[in-house]
């Protein structure tokens, strides 16, 4: 059974996916640690990296890492706060953050277009806020 993870869910649940999300008592900082090293197979973020602290932020990507199968992706789509403020963020998400923590955890990454993945199929594509300027960047355990 394949185990897919969309992490700050909040409104936008997706079907076939563990929606994890602050209204449901749970925060990237809590890590995941209900699953084992190597089980999953897919994480999904969309638009909440952004109430990460920057001091926490390796830590968050080392726990995707953890859980994540050999061959993983986990995409990110998130909003360039570098060009907008945003009431309530913890840190600037820009593309060039999340490459760095990324690559630091141990991904291979990649900056992808709306409509590309590098997992088997579209399911982790999202796109909640078409106005938003959002990037969406990739990474795989390789």
């Amino acid at each position: 059974m394949s185990i897919k993870l969309n992490l700050g869910s909040g409104q936008h649940p997706l079907e076939g996916f563990m929606n994890l999300d602050a209204e449901l008592g749970w925060c990237f900082e809590d890590g995941l640690h209900q699953y084992q090293n190597e089980e999953v197979d897919a994480i999904t973020v969309s638009h909440s990296l952004m109430y990460v602290r920057e001091e926490d932020m390796l830590n968050v990507m080392q726990e995707f890492w953890r859980v994540l199968k050999p061959g993983g992706v986990v995409r990110i789509t998130e909003d360039n706060t570098h060009h907008w403020k945003w009431h309530g963020r913890n840190v600037d998400t820009t593309p060039e953050l999340m490459f760095k923590y990324m690559t630091l955890a141990g991904f291979r990454v990649a900056d992808m277009e709306v409509n590309t993945t590098m997992y088997t199929d579209n399911s982790l594509i999202q796109e909640w806020h078409p106005k938003a300027v959002s990037f969406y960047i990739e990474g795989k355990k390789i």
